[in-house]
């Protein structure tokens, strides 16, 4: 029912009969998977836009806590009880497996899937021989229809064998992991670093200027759900409750891994001075994080734990209230319930079942220990010009090329996979603009034919 009836946006106190679709979401439930639920649904304005009228998110991420400790990169531990872990997470090399039937894990030996594959190459050659064969003989349209489908089939199947991941596990040290006190209460100091308050997230995400407008953004509360600890499968996770006005490309993932960085401190190349306090030393580092003076490497953590939990739509309740419509109003209150037991039920298992079988973290955490590296640089008046005359645009920080210190070449803050200045001097028309011509400005008049001459080739091509 959009209230075609209704004018503008405005809708007649007397269709309050219609906010209850009990029955519809009743109808859809019974229809839907399990792992898709309608709570509950509102009736709104005409204009209503709920990505421009949402005031703020709130987002969750559900995390192992094994990923804080960091005694796990300190030595072999990660390397003994997973011996061909390293092998899954190198750089070209996909981390995360979407379906758990691609998991594989045996405490002996690790079978070949080179070897399987390569049968089966030598299998289907086999048949698209005999198939061409048939082919020749005078086989029908249909038949060749069905051939080229059983070919795109067995070609389905060298894919799934090829992308078979089959991981030797020791000692699943992951079960066995519960995070200390004292390291429980550092987790919960770090949450403090996202407090509310407004900042500069730059380093937070990609291809954004310190200076720009869009890199300042709104933080309104950061902790941990419940402020407790979920065990699933004899693993221990925890869930953090970001909320926020908007965040950037990768920024949550980024505060995430920025914990991750500060709990790993000793062993990231972040580790104070002898004469300094690691308090004193982290309160630099947080405040340069921050700094739009400096920009710093920060990893990127696992995607598979993030998932959006509501949107809040606080000025359009407001003007619902102020035109007498409360019942356009969004709230979700009444459906709170049946929204967390969603969560418990349906989407938090899921999220953990994809630890437990795929391992996302694990291979996340050694690819961390692997090829992240701390670095920070300072924006200076000659980088700044160095920048420019390399061509370049942004600045490159940490092992943006996942190759280790001693393969790397000179420059690391110039690196080039990044997006390069346009020479704007070949542009210089885009200046004028297609106007009337100026009989006391010949030069203008040239600019403008040259510009009609381009677009008319353009347009032709």
């Amino acid at each position: 029912n959009n209230n075609n009836n209704n004018n503008d946006d405005d809708n007649d106190g007397n269709d309050k009969g219609t906010d209850d679709w009990t029955e519809m979401t009743k109808y859809l439930n019974e229809r839907l998977p399990s792992d898709i639920y309608v709570h509950r649904i509102f009736r709104t304005t005409k204009k209503f836009d709920p990505h421009f009228l949402g005031t703020s998110r709130i987002y969750r991420y559900v995390c192992p806590t094994y990923i804080f400790d960091e005694q796990l990169i300190a030595d072999d531990t990660l390397e003994r009880n997973f011996p061909n872990l390293a092998q899954y997470v190198e750089p070209k090399k996909p981390l995360f497996r979407r379906n758990p039937s691609d998991v594989a894990i045996t405490s002996d030996h690790n079978v070949h899937c080179d070897s399987i594959t390569k049968e089966n190459n030598d299998k289907d050659k086999d048949k698209d021989r005999d198939d061409n064969d048939k082919d020749n003989t005078g086989k029908n349209k249909h038949e060749r229809a069905n051939a080229n489908r059983d070919e795109e089939e067995k070609h389905d199947e060298k894919t799934e064998v090829k992308e078979k991941m089959e991981l030797i596990v020791v000692n699943d040290i992951r079960k066995q992991y519960r995070l200390s006190e004292s390291k429980w209460k550092e987790l919960k100091e770090l949450c403090s670093i996202y407090s509310a308050g407004t900042r500069n997230f730059h380093n937070f995400t990609t291809r954004i200027h310190p200076h720009e407008q869009k890199a300042q953004r709104q933080m309104i509360d950061f902790h941990i759900v419940n402020n407790e600890r979920l065990v699933f499968d004899g693993i221990e996770f925890i869930d953090f409750h970001i909320h926020g006005v908007s965040f950037m490309y990768h920024q949550i993932r980024k505060m995430i891994g920025f914990i991750v960085c500060l709990m790993h401190h000793k062993h990231m190349g972040v580790a104070p001075l002898p004469d300094e306090s690691w308090l004193t030393h982290r309160g630099r580092i947080i405040e340069t994080a921050f700094s739009s003076k400096h920009k710093m490497a920060i990893p990127v953590a696992p995607s598979s734990g993030l998932y959006l939990l509501q949107v809040e739509f606080e000025k359009y309740n407001e003007r619902c209230e102020a035109m007498n419509q409360s019942y356009n109003a969004i709230r979700y209150d009444k459906c709170e319930e049946s929204m967390n037991t969603f969560i418990k039920e349906q989407l938090r298992p899921s999220i953990l079942r994809d630890e437990c079988c795929l391992f996302n973290y694990l291979c996340w955490l050694e690819h961390f220990k692997q090829y992240f590296e701390f670095e920070v640089i300072e924006i200076t008046p000659e980088l700044k010009e160095l920048l420019k005359q390399n061509a370049r645009e942004f600045i490159s920080v940490g092992l943006q090329t996942h190759l280790p210190v001693h393969l790397r070449g000179e420059g690391k803050a110039l690196h080039n996979r990044e997006k390069q200045e346009v020479d704007k001097s070949q542009f210089k028309w885009s200046k004028f603009k297609e106007t009337k011509r100026d009989p006391k400005n010949p030069s203008k008049n040239e600019w403008i034919d040259f510009k009609k001459s381009n677009s008319s080739q353009n347009q032709s091509s």
